[in-house]
Parts: structure tokens; sequence; C-alpha cells
């Protein structure tokens, strides 16, 4: 109660006196210094509003659990106290943020992804585990995997360098190698199905859910990425071996993750959209979720079996999926509504088909997002989960692997704007500005027809992190026809 009254005092008395006014012209002010970090030029009103509502939603969407002096109660209900003043607790899930909430604030707001970097390692530090879920600080065992290892190895990898990363990493190996448990303040603690993924290097039927061998193995690919920036070659030998388990679930006759039980042998009848074993999704929508090797993936299916099949499935996606539930998992091939499927259409890119990655990223702004509370989002957006995919594919920028890689790269989709800034001020040792300047680019022109990074052309579909964060300007020459030349990569 205490805590609450301080809280009153320094965030609201002192500041501001009561005056509701100033309270209202502090807020505006702050928000404006948020979203004048991304400035977009377009005649296109409804678009503006968009965007920035996906901006404001994606941002507001963290929470802060401690209390202004920097006090919080913990899993097991005792008080806290955090030693750095500008530490805070920060509540919200990581699943799958890799493709959303992650890359945009690595991007346009680093000390996010440092506050939330170092609230999950005070937590480890105070509890023994990470949490899959830290709503409300309770360990609640909701959701799965431990992706917290790619927030924080991504936010390293971006230059966000203010946490311990030495005891993030231990408490990361724990989490992939210890045993699921109860935890004395209430919950569980671990990964639910990490020993039969241990064991046969994959779940099998009846041990658990299918779908976490694709999650597990992205979680050891970036333990691996992290353990190599610590120079512990004997873990990453090891984690980095554990990333290939989604090949033991991976049917390369059929082209599909499917279920099959400790003994090796495929599960009978399979349906790609109804076969259980899948979280919040089916063998469809996980089939893809590979986001640290999709050159592998794209091998073992065959490339023109992997594009005919996610292209089909796109088409089909797009007449059906618009017009029911979101969280309707199971009825649809690509559901972009939910965290499992959302790296789908960026997948072209990287098997020799960037004017497609082009078409359905825009095809998704359109169809996806709308400026109404009746259309606005027709799936989860969960966080900010989904109106951070929208500002990051708007601005025409993404990862698949959440940035974790040792050079991490961003992949280029279809910019909407004919021109974005995103304002650095040379934080976190960057430059002062990134511009993306998509000549022409409107609702029609989404296709790329010629690319220039700081003058010099360039013709694949990546670009460094690193050359980003300098700053600097991708031009774009974009038009209504698809270039089938540029940004294939043999």
């Amino acid at each position: 109660m205490n805590g609450a009254r301080n809280n009153l005092q320094k965030e609201m008395i002192a500041p501001f006196g009561w005056d509701f006014e100033k309270v209202v012209q502090n807020a505006r002010k702050l928000w404006n210094e948020y979203l004048g970090r991304v400035q977009i030029e377009t005649e296109d009103h409804l678009q503006k509003m968009k965007f920035y509502t996906n901006l404001y939603r994606a941002i507001a969407a963290k929470a802060i659990w401690s209390d202004a002096d920097g006090r919080y109660v913990d899993e097991e209900e005792k008080i806290r106290q955090l030693n750095n003043k500008e530490d805070c607790i920060v509540s919200g899930e990581y699943w799958n943020t890799f493709w959303n909430n992650q890359q945009l604030f690595n991007l346009v707001a680093p000390e996010i992804s440092s506050k939330w970097a170092r609230s999950g390692i005070e937590l480890y530090k105070n509890s023994g585990w990470f949490n899959t879920d830290p709503a409300g600080i309770e360990q609640t065992g909701v959701m799965v995997a431990m992706h917290g290892v790619s927030q924080i190895q991504g936010a390293w990898q971006s230059g966000i360098r203010d946490f311990d990363l030495q005891t993030a990493y231990s408490g990361f190996k724990k989490m992939l190698t210890t045993a699921p448990q109860k935890y004395p303040g209430g919950g569980t603690v671990g990964i639910e199905d990490i020993e039969p993924y241990m064991k046969y290097g994959y779940i099998p039927l009846g041990m658990g859910s299918v779908s976490n061998t694709m999650e597990y193995a992205y979680d050891d690919w970036c333990l691996a990425q992290m353990a190599l920036v610590l120079n512990k070659k004997e873990d990453y030998t090891y984690f980095n071996k554990r990333s290939e388990n989604w090949r033991n679930i991976f049917d390369k006759e059929s082209g599909f993750a499917r279920p099959k039980d400790k003994d090796g042998n495929w599960l009978k009848p399979f349906d790609p959209y109804h076969t259980p074993g899948f979280v919040e999704g089916n063998s469809f929508n996980y089939t893809w979720f590979v986001p640290h090797n999709p050159d592998g993936l794209i091998f073992q299916m065959g490339k023109e079996r992997f594009v005919d099949r996610l292209n089909d499935a796109m088409e089909k996606s797009a007449v059906a999926n618009f017009n029911a539930s979101g969280d309707d998992f199971s009825s649809f091939p690509i559901n972009h509504g939910n965290e499992p499927a959302m790296e789908v259409a960026y997948l072209f890119n990287w098997a020799g088909r960037p004017w497609l990655t082009q078409k359905w990223t825009r095809a998704i702004q359109e169809q996806y997002y709308g400026t109404t509370p009746y259309d606005a989002y027709p799936g989860d957006e969960d966080l900010g989960q989904m109106s951070s995919w929208f500002i990051m594919s708007t601005i025409g920028l993404f990862q698949m692997d959440g940035g974790c890689s040792a050079k991490p790269v961003y992949e280029i989709g279809s910019p909407r704007y004919p021109r974005t800034t995103i304002l650095f001020k040379n934080k976190y040792n960057r430059g002062v500005k990134f511009t993306i300047q998509a000549n022409h680019a409107s609702k029609e022109n989404k296709y790329i027809q010629s690319a220039k990074l700081n003058g010099e052309m360039i013709q694949n579909f990546k670009i460094l992190q690193s050359e980003v964060f300098k700053g600097g300007i991708l031009e774009l020459e974009m038009s209504n026809k698809p270039n089938l030349k540029w940004g294939v990569v043999n």
C-alpha cells in the first residue's frame, strides 16, 4: 500500500499537482516522441492512421509491474528491490515475438528491449528459473518453449548490451536441459516437453505436443548463437546439433511436419489440417516453422513443391481466412491471425521468389488490418504481435530468425510508403537515421524493380543489420508489375 501511495506521489502529484491537462500534455509529449521515431510520408490519410495506431498499440502492449521505487512482489509473494533505478519488471509473453515485438523494439525502441531483457534476467536471478510468460510476475507455465533466449540474444546482436549475457546464458541452458517441476510459489517452471525431446530428438506421440519439436529446435539454435558469442565452443556444437531436430519429424514423402511414435512410426491416417499435436495450429502451419534454417527446409521439401504449396495455401487462405474467426486454428493452411504462421509470406524470399513475398505481405497488410474496431485485427493481437508485424512489414524490413545470428540481416519486403525515416539519434552506437526511399510506392506499386543501399546497386533481398544501424538510405524503385530477376539468390 505504501508503494502505491509513493507511485501516486512520484508519478502524479509531484510532477503534475493533480492537474489533468498537464497529465494530458505530458502523455502527448511522450507519445509524440515514440511515434515520431518512425516518420512516414504518404498522402493517404487512412494509411497514416493505420500505421501510427499500430505503432501505438505495439509499444503500449508492454506493462511495468514494479513500483516507482524499484520494489516488486515476486513469484513467492515476497517484496524484492531492484538495485538499478533504471530497471523495472516488464510483463509480457515471449511466444514467437521474434517475428513481431522483438524486431520492432530492437529497431525503433531499443531501450524497451533492454528493459525487457534485464527484467527477465532479474526474475531468473531471483527465482532460479526463466519464465515462459511472466504475466503478473507469476510462474504461470502458460505457452510453450523458451523464446526468451531469442529476445535476449536478438537484443544483444542489435547492439543492446547493457545487461548480463553470461547470467542469461546460464539460465537458458538450465531451462533447455532440466525437467519441468512444480514451483514453491505456485505454478510450474521449466519447459513442459523437454525430457522426451532430449531423449528421442523429437516429441513422440502421447508424450507432448509434436509442434514443440519445432519450437525447441529454434531455441536450441538461439542458445547456440549465444554460446558462440560467449566462446563456449562445446555448448555451441551441442545446441547447434540439437537445432536440427526439426528434421526428425519432417516427412520427406509428404513434405509435412507430422507426428510419429517413439519407435519412429508415422501416425496414420494423416491430415495436415486436422491431425492433432500442434499448439494453436496444425501441421500445415508448423511445417514452415524453421526460422533458423529456411534453406534447409526448402531443400528437404524441394523448391518447386515448397513454392507451389505455399503460394496455393496463400491463395486459399486469402479467400477463406479473412472471413472467419482468427482463433479457428485448424481450418486454414495459413492463419496470419496467430503466432505460429506469421513468417510464411517472407519465406518466398528464401525460395527465390521475392516478388511473391512482396505480393503476399502487401495482401496481408490490406486484408488483415483495418481502421475500425470491427476489422482492425481479425486475429489475436496478443500484446502487440499483430501490430508489430504490420509496422515492420509496411516499413519493408523483416528478420526470419529474430536477428539472433552471428551477422544479423534484414530481409527486404515491400515498403508501403514512398518514404520512411527511422530515427536512431546516435543511441546504442547507431547512426542518426535510416531512410527507406520507395519511389512510386502505392497500393498498386508493390513490386521492387531495383535497389540501392547508400548509392550502390544491390541484388540480394538481404542487407546486413549493421549497415542499417550505421544510418543511410535504402532506395527502391517500385512498380505494379513484378521483376522476376531482382532479389533472386541461387
